[in-house]
């Protein structure tokens, strides 16, 4: 599933910077995975029932807002979870230093951390800590994770339907702030990945690349629309002292650094080439 060959979704008509934060080709990125099926069928199905019991009762007298909103805000956690396993894949040590900070009955349920969903076994509430590699405080840590008490109060049978649509929409354009404000603080994770990417691949011309390799890094990295643009500003001439000293510890390195450093230039033209053209 691409969002952007998507565009008669509902959901991304309504909120469209919402689902833009979402990785570019969805959860399946290995077709061969039972599991990468099942996230994305499960990604898919929380957006449908947004679908069907906000935007299609919208005009009607029936009120199933805070089942639209349970799904909404589970959407945002499958975003967080996204971050997380971003942070972990591009720097571990800083993953696992917020890690030990959690109990040692949390710990050993991410024993084997093969898949970002396995975070839903840790407590919710504690999840948001991860976010503090990115220099967030204590207290907006706090922020991000304050609406879990609305998603409960939707979730629980009360008794009574606790909130109006317009509390609820309000609710909803809360959780694409902590979203925006959260992804624009990941400019040096992505940019880090992608400078991970280029080291790699630095012994290619622009010639053997296609852009099949560029979405493999997009899908394995979980990357978004939005991030692919950001990836636009990087600028390779202020990070080539980075890309020297990289290039210096690849062992048995046949390719001489300036032939690699002219491979990097290259590619990350070609990247924004691609994706230009890919009309984002």
């Amino acid at each position: 599933m691409k969002f952007g060959e998507n565009k008669d979704m509902e959901l991304y008509e309504k909120y469209p910077e919402f689902l833009d934060l979402f990785p570019e080709y969805g959860f399946n990125i290995d077709n061969s995975s039972e599991d990468f099926l099942k996230n994305q069928e499960f990604f898919e199905y929380l957006i449908k029932i947004f679908e069907n019991n906000w935007i299609k009762i919208e005009n009607t007298n029936v009120e199933l807002y805070q089942i639209a909103f349970k799904s909404f805000y589970d959407l945002y956690v499958v975003f967080i979870f996204i971050k997380i396993w971003q942070i972990k894949k591009e720097n571990s040590s800083s993953f696992y230093r917020v890690f030990k900070t959690f109990s040692s009955q949390e710990q050993n349920k991410l024993n084997i951390f093969n898949n970002l969903f396995k975070l839903s076994e840790l407590k919710e509430s504690e999840i948001f800590k991860f976010l503090s590699v990115l220099n967030f405080h204590g207290n907006e840590l706090k922020e991000f994770g304050k609406l879990v008490n609305q998603r409960n109060n939707c979730s629980h049978p009360s008794g009574f339907i606790q909130y109006t649509q317009s509390e609820l929409n309000t609710f909803n354009n809360e959780i694409i702030c902590f979203c925006k404000k959260i992804i624009n603080k990941f400019r040096l994770i992505l940019f880090n990945l992608f400078k991970q990417f280029l080291i790699d691949n630095s012994n290619y011309l622009k010639e053997d690349f296609s852009k099949e390799d560029f979405d493999e890094f997009i899908k394995i990295n979980y990357i978004s629309k939005f991030e692919i643009k950001m990836l636009f500003e990087f600028v390779v001439d202020e990070n080539i002292t980075y890309f020297k000293g990289e290039i210096n510890k690849i062992e048995n390195n046949e390719v001489p650094i300036k032939q690699r450093i002219k491979n990097i230039k290259d590619l990350n033209v070609l990247f924004k080439k691609v994706y230009a053209d890919d009309s984002l």
